[in-house]
Order: C-alpha cells, then sequence, then structure tokens
C-alpha cells in the first residue's frame, strides 16, 4: 500500500476523547514496549497508525487513504447522555439529515422537530401503529417510547432563536404538557437512542454503550426488542451493555418467529472478562433456537442465581 500524509485527531466528533496516542497501544502485547505503531484491519484493507508530531494526532503510515465522506450512516451514543433539560444546549452544527443525533443525544430535541413528519420504513412501525397506514417519525417515537414507560406523547417546540426544548403528555384530557425537566432521566435517555434507531440508514452503523442506564427492568427488555428491531432492518447495531435485561430482549427476539425480528445468524455476543492472570478474555457465545447460550463464562449475568443461592444458603442456617 502507498503511503499517505493523512492526519487523524484522536480526540475530535462523536465524543471521541481517547487522550494521547500512546493510550491507543495495546501494553499487553508481546512488541508494545518497543513500537509506537499499531494496526487495524478494515474488511481487506490494513492500515497501520503512528503517533505524529503531536502526542494527540495519528498518522496513517500505511493504507489507502481514508475516506471521509460518502460512508454508510453512522450513529454513537455514549453512557452519559444529556439529561432532563428546560432547552436544548446548542443547536447542531449539521443538517440533522442523518441518524447522528450527537454523542449524547444532544440534538434529540432539534432532530425531532425538524424531522418529525418524515416517514419512517414499514419495518420499525411499533406493534400498536401496524394498522396499514402510513406512520411519521413523531407518532413512531411516542409508539415506542409508550411501549417502554406506558402511554406517552412528545412535541418539540421552537423558542425563537434559541435551540428547542421537549414537552412530554400522558394521553388524557386533564393532563397538562410538561417540560423534559420535570420528568425523570428515563425518557430523555432513551429518547435519542430511539430517534437514531427510527433515522439511521440501513446499511448504517448504529453504536449505543449502555441502552440500559436510567431504565427499569420492563423497559431495558423493551429498548433491547426496539434495538434488535433496528438490527433486523439492515443496520448494523453495536451494543455495550451491563444489563441481563438487554440480553434477554435479544433472546426474546431471536426466538420469536416473525418478520422483522432478528435471526440469530445475524447476531454476535461476546463476554469480556478479566481472567485469573489479569488478562482480558474474550469469549464468543451463541444463542440456539431455544434462546439457551452456547456457554455461560463465571461472572456473564449470573449475578441474580449467585444471589439467590446466597439468600438459601443463609435462611437454611437458620432454620431451627
Amino acid at each position: 500500500a502507498e503511503s499517505t500524509d493523512q492526519l487523524i485527531s484522536v480526540n475530535g466528533p462523536m465524543g471521541l476523547r481517547l487522550g494521547e496516542t500512546d493510550q491507543l497501544l495495546h501494553r499487553g502485547s508481546e512488541d508494545s514496549e518497543s513500537s509506537d505503531t499499531f494496526s487495524v484491519r478494515l474488511e481487506e484493507e490494513q492500515y497501520e497508525f503512528k503517533a505524529a508530531e503531536s502526542s494527540r494526532i495519528l498518522s496513517v503510515v500505511m493504507g489507502s487513504p481514508m475516506p471521509l465522506t460518502g460512508l454508510p450512516d453512522f450513529s454513537y451514543l455514549s453512557a452519559e447522555r444529556i439529561g432532563p433539560r428546560t432547552i436544548q444546549e446548542q443547536f447542531s452544527n449539521s443538517n440533522v439529515r442523518t441518524g447522528n443525533v450527537g454523542a449524547s443525544g444532544e440534538f434529540a430535541a432539534e432532530t425531532l422537530l425538524r424531522r418529525e413528519r418524515e416517514r419512517i420504513r414499514d419495518e420499525l412501525i411499533p406493534e400498536s401503529l401496524r394498522t396499514g397506514s402510513t406512520v411519521l417519525l413523531r407518532s413512531a417515537v411516542e409508539g415506542w417510547l409508550s411501549a417502554m414507560f406506558g402511554a406517552i406523547e412528545i412535541e418539540a417546540r421552537p423558542n425563537g432563536n434559541a435551540p428547542p426544548s421537549l414537552y412530554f403528555k400522558r394521553p388524557g384530557v386533564t393532563e397538562d404538557w410538561f417540560l423534559a425537566s420535570n420528568t425523570g432521566f428515563g425518557l430523555t435517555y432513551a429518547l435519542p437512542i430511539i430517534l437514531s434507531g427510527l433515522l439511521i440508514e440501513s446499511e448504517g452503523t448504529m453504536i449505543v454503550d449502555s441502552p440500559e442506564a436510567h431504565l427499569h427492568p420492563a423497559a431495558q427488555t423493551a429498548i433491547s426488542r426496539f434495538l434488535c428491531r433496528v438490527a433486523a432492518s439492515g443496520v448494523n447495531v453495536i451494543i455495550e451493555t451491563h444489563s441481563d435485561y438487554i440480553i434477554d430482549g435479544l433472546r426474546i427476539s431471536i426466538t420469536k418467529p416473525c418478520d422483522g425480528e432478528l435471526s440469530r445468524d445475524d447476531c454476535t455476543l461476546l463476554s469480556v472478562a478479566i481472567g485469573i492472570d489479569g488478562r482480558r478474555e474474550v469469549t464468543e457465545i451463541f444463542i440456539n433456537e431455544h434462546g439457551k447460550p452456547s456457554s455461560w463464562p463465571p461472572g456473564f449475568f449470573d449475578q441474580q442465581v449467585q444471589n439467590i443461592k446466597a439468600i438459601v444458603e443463609n435462611t437454611s442456617k437458620n432454620r431451627p
């Protein structure tokens, strides 16, 4: 491959905060002490990166120039999303035409305001709205949020020259609209996931860190089912989770013989743990047709079993 002078910042858009280039080197690798480069394979292309003059800039020293335009739709949502606010803190610096609503969901209100009348793909219509009629973005968002939190309506309102605000309402003539700041964190943490999943284009990639954050167990399962539906529609969905309810949502989806559900052949489940020797151990887990994992590594969502075992042992000791 030809050399290139392309430079890439390790602290930039999409919430990228990697610090300095030496933090990107894997200290556990055999040649980490003698090398200041690392490589990544993307499909058939091998790229090698090296620290440039600045400790926060990488230089691409091997591989064809990385394309910066014409790429599939991409969305990343961090675990630390924007909570309840009276107003969106700033306008988006883009045209809000993709599935990207900001790494913290900070542009969710603006995205909903500008695109609420857009039609969504049929395969992403919530079950409560599958009547054969056209479903627009705002109605779909309300349908998916209602599946998680009970019946809820949502509205994004402009504020003149200031960014917009989010309002919510429980259906009923006596219920008033209330600002997002008068709600819990669950609604505003789930909203950007729902928006991004409904808007991202097929063949795009959606990464969500801890979709379970601030959600009760039923909502965690529901948002997992939603993300499975997005993945089944042709989007590459990557989830990092610490929730067994998210895993259960996946297991429910792939065992439901219904159009629009995710096939077990189209999903990969990885368990990352620290071994006895301190090294990271990555285990690939397969889910069979009955929803049962092929293996259950120690520490892989087995805490409930351990807790129940401890309670049984404790109470059995107190029996006469």
